[in-house]
């Protein structure tokens, strides 16, 4: 049996859920405890991140690498695009949804749930969010063209790597335009049985855990992780104080190194 480490409302372990939901694999899921985590996760996710797979004792970190591991070792039914082009066009798209499209969700949690931000700097920092996932939004447009899906008349990869980011955008108010292309692709996506799946697991998370959460981050029990374009996006966005207040606070940590 498969063993998935994960956190509902973490966009990147819903990918992983999603794709082995559509091959049809049996698993099971473990809930990490991320602040301290046990020795067995710690061993299976050295950097301490979901989701982790562990198959048969072999463990897998990260999630566009458990992609493709579910891809070369299950492939059918086939989620990868075949072409070297293809393929490299999700994964190009994957680079962009995985760093800046999911920071600026991050921060807008952040800033709405956590309430770091409030008054002036709220309002500038929410803006500047919803004027770059407004780009966001075209750029994917664009990349979905009139096709059904991201793969063109295929489901596969691509839309699974899009959707928790695009669904994430519209939970804070920043969904794709009513009756655009894109609005009636992410229709089609929450019909589809892997995404009702994660979004009710998403939804018993949320309501269930959203204020624990937000009492262990903010008491420093269980800081919340800035890595990257996290960083980056509030420094971009003014909210480098917060940043540092946090830090100084225990509130807010970076990535965990490998040892």
């Amino acid at each position: 049996m498969l063993l998935l480490y994960d956190v509902a409302l973490s966009p990147f372990a819903q990918k992983v859920k999603m794709a082995m939901i559509e091959k049809g694999l049996a698993f099971d899921v473990r809930v990490p405890t991320l602040g301290a985590p046990d020795d067995a996760f710690a061993t299976a996710s050295p950097r301490h991140e979901v989701p982790a797979l562990i198959d048969d004792g072999f463990a897998v970190f990260e999630s566009n690498v458990i992609l493709d591991y579910l891809e070369d070792k299950w492939p059918e039914p086939a989620l990868r695009p075949a072409s070297p082009e293809a393929a490299a066009r999700w994964r190009m798209i994957a680079a962009v949804c995985d760093t800046q499209f999911e920071a600026i969700n991050w921060a807008l949690t952040e800033i709405r749930v956590m309430h770091r931000a409030e008054g002036e700097l709220a309002e500038r920092m929410l803006a500047r969010a919803g004027e770059e996932l407004a780009g966001l939004r075209g750029w994917l447009a664009r990349a979905l063209g009139d096709h059904d899906w991201f793969g063109g008349d295929r489901f596969g990869m691509c839309d699974i790597t899009v959707f928790p980011y695009l669904a994430s955008a519209t939970f804070h108010g920043h969904g794709a335009e009513p009756g655009s292309p894109l609005a009636l692709w992410l229709a089609r996506m929450r019909a589809r049985e892997s995404t009702r799946r994660v979004l009710a697991d998403a939804k018993a998370a949320l309501t269930t855990t959203a204020a624990e959460i937000r009492a262990k981050a903010l008491s420093g029990e269980r800081p919340r992780q800035y890595r990257d374009h996290r960083l980056e996006f509030m420094l971009r966005a003014g909210g480098g104080a917060i940043v540092e207040r946090g830090l100084a606070e225990g509130t807010i940590r970076f990535s965990t190194l490998p040892r």
